[in-house]
Parts: structure tokens; C-alpha cells; sequence
């Protein structure tokens, strides 16, 4: 192996590297917890589980590892939001696919641009507020990440657990088990649309992201004030899950 890099920092250039950090339930005949798929058949993408930031794309001819991430949804060096299909044409972002007819050849386009339609990305403008609540979210997701945990919980895998899965519960489709659902939609005037997949979806999982996110700050005020005195039970939150955390499991037996 011929490469200035030691072996630590090759490591951190592979999604595994979340291990214990992101995720610490790994079975290889399922997909990695908050780990977009790409759909990925032949060498075609069918899924949007790739973002970039195309200001970052306009400065550096790479794509970032937290890019694949279920929860990433800006970008915090340039104040952009993530986005992830091509904003012209739609189609998935798969910079593979620029050398199609030309294996033999060095790209004529840089990896900024759109396979399909040969739009610049990096031109694209989704900047944001360095204020926004999007922007408050995305830097307590990156320090959490690079802790190793936050205020909330100690090992940022539980809480990426019980982010990832009541972000599922605020957006089922269930008329029978849908009060979690109802509860967050009420308390934040918002209205979620089951329909659309959240892995698949940026901007519907964005809605879901933050909700949660809010639910979770200022823990627990922000969750009683949320669940509290609402019809909800413990069995809402249970069912599906057996691997409720302690710091949420306390809160939960209290809900009236």
C-alpha cells in the first residue's frame, strides 16, 4: 500500500468509522442504523442517499463522509443546506456516472456536476441563517459526533438511537399508534406526510429531524411540555423498540 495517510486516517475515511459513535448495532444482513442507501443497481442509483453542500463542491473535488448520513442536513463551514438530487433535473447525485463513455479518458467535468444533465451543482445557492434553527441542530449533531456524547446522554450512539427512532414514530402511518405523531404536530404547528419515505426524502425528513431535535433540547421540559397530559402511554413509545435507554426510559414511566 503506497499512501502518505497512516492507517487511523484511512479508517475515518470509511463509513464503519461511525461504529459506536452513530451506530453500535451492526448486522451485516441489514442496513447501517442512520446510513442512507443509495439504491444502488448495476451502477445506477435509484435512492437520494447521497447530499452534498455545492458550495463545498464549488471549493473542494471531493464528497464528505457525513454526507451519507441520516441525520446530516446542513453544513456548517459554509452555512448551506445539504441537498440531495441534482437541483435541475432531479436525478440522484451519482458523480460516478460522469465518466460513462469515457473510462479511458480523464473527466472533462469536474465532480461537481450532474451525470444526467451536466448542471453545475456548485453553482446552485441554498445558503442559510448561521442563527437558523437548522444550523443550531447541524452543529449540536457534528459536536456530538466528535464528543463521543452530549448534554442529553452519554454514549451519542443512544441518542442517535432515540433520535432515529422517534423520528419513525412522528412520521408512521399508523391510525392506531399515530399519538406520538399527532402530539408533535400539534405542538409545533406542523404537519408530517407519511407518505413520502424519510430516508428517501430530505425535506420531509428535515421536518421530522427538527421536531425531534427540539423535543430533545432543553431535556426533559421541552419533552413533557410535547407528551405530557396527552393520551399518550408508555406502550406508544415501547411498542417496536426493546432497547430503550435509561435517561428516556425515566421520563417516559412518568408521562400522565
Amino acid at each position: 500500500m503506497h499512501t502518505p495517510f497512516d492507517e487511523k486516517t484511512i479508517y475515518n475515511l470509511f463509513l464503519k468509522s461511525y461504529e459506536n459513535i452513530v451506530f453500535n448495532d451492526v448486522n451485516l444482513n441489514n442496513p447501517l442504523s442512520g446510513i442512507l442507501q443509495l439504491g444502488i443497481i448495476h451502477r445506477k442509483r435509484f435512492k437520494y442517499g447521497l447530499l452534498c453542500c455545492p458550495s463545498c463542491l464549488k471549493k473542494n473535488a471531493y464528497y464528505k463522509k457525513e454526507w451519507r448520513l441520516f441525520y446530516s442536513l446542513a453544513c456548517t463551514d459554509c452555512s448551506f443546506e445539504l441537498i440531495d438530487k441534482c437541483p435541475k433535473c432531479n436525478k440522484p447525485i451519482s458523480f460516478h456516472r460522469l465518466e460513462t463513455g469515457n473510462k479511458n479518458s480523464i473527466l472533462s467535468l469536474p465532480i461537481s456536476h450532474c451525470y444526467h444533465c451536466l448542471y453545475d451543482i456548485g453553482n446552485h445557492n441554498s445558503s442559510i441563517d448561521n442563527n437558523s434553527l437548522i444550523m443550531k441542530y447541524q452543529k449540536f449533531i457534528n459536536n456530538t459526533i466528535n464528543n463521543g456524547y452530549n448534554s442529553i446522554c452519554q454514549y451519542s450512539f443512544q441518542y442517535f438511537h432515540v433520535l432515529n427512532w422517534l423520528s419513525r414514530k412522528a412520521h408512521t402511518k399508523s391510525l392506531k399508534w399515530n399519538r406520538i405523531r399527532l402530539a408533535i404536530e400539534n405542538q409545533y404547528d406542523i404537519k408530517f406526510d407519511p407518505t413520502f419515505s424519510l430516508s428517501n426524502n430530505l425535506l420531509e425528513r428535515k421536518k421530522v429531524l427538527l421536531s425531534i431535535y427540539q423535543i430533545l433540547s432543553d431535556w426533559p421540559k421541552e419533552f413533557f411540555k410535547t407528551f405530557n397530559k396527552k393520551g399518550i402511554r408508555y406502550s406508544d413509545f415501547s411498542k417496536d423498540n426493546n432497547s430503550i435507554p435509561y435517561w428516556l426510559h425515566k421520563e417516559l414511566i412518568t408521562l400522565n
